[in-house]
């Protein structure tokens, strides 16, 4: 990664990431753990200078993904149901309070009622959108 690589992820490393979802091809992926393994790998590969850690512990959750202990990654595949919903819910209480930034990735199937319901949540936290003030500490990206 060059100085203006560094300094692109420094700045926004969010839409680094973004950006690097939408290269990013999974193949033969049937499970949550298959994607991860798979965006593990590739992030590995694109982003040589930083720590890609798996099952991230935060409180009593584990996130999919970190990257430098500033940012996490959670996947949901076939985010479709309110059980779903609500268990992401669950793990978006907990990583309210650490002071990183998150990024839900959906892949799969996903209910566009759910995600809308989601991000609507989320706005209404203060978490993302009209009424985030500081940056979106956490950002909703669809992976089709």
């Amino acid at each position: 990664m060059g100085l203006i690589e560094k300094l692109k992820w420094w700045g926004d490393s969010v839409g680094v990431l973004t950006s690097l979802f939408s290269k990013w091809s999974p193949h033969n992926c049937k499970s949550e753990k298959d994607y991860e393994n798979s965006l593990s790998s590739f992030l590995h590969e694109e982003l040589e200078n930083h720590e890609i850690t798996k099952q991230y512990a935060i409180g009593r959750f584990r996130a999919d993904l970190a990257i430098d202990d500033e940012l996490i990654i959670e996947i949901k595949y076939n985010f479709n149901t309110l059980t779903k919903y609500r268990s992401l819910l669950g793990q978006l209480a907990e990583y309210k309070e650490w002071g990183g930034r998150v990024i839900v990735l959906l892949v799969g199937k996903t209910d566009p009622d759910l995600k809308k319901r989601l991000t609507s949540y989320l706005e209404k936290e203060g978490l993302c959108g009209a009424y985030s003030f500081e940056g979106d500490k956490i950002t909703v990206y669809e992976k089709k």
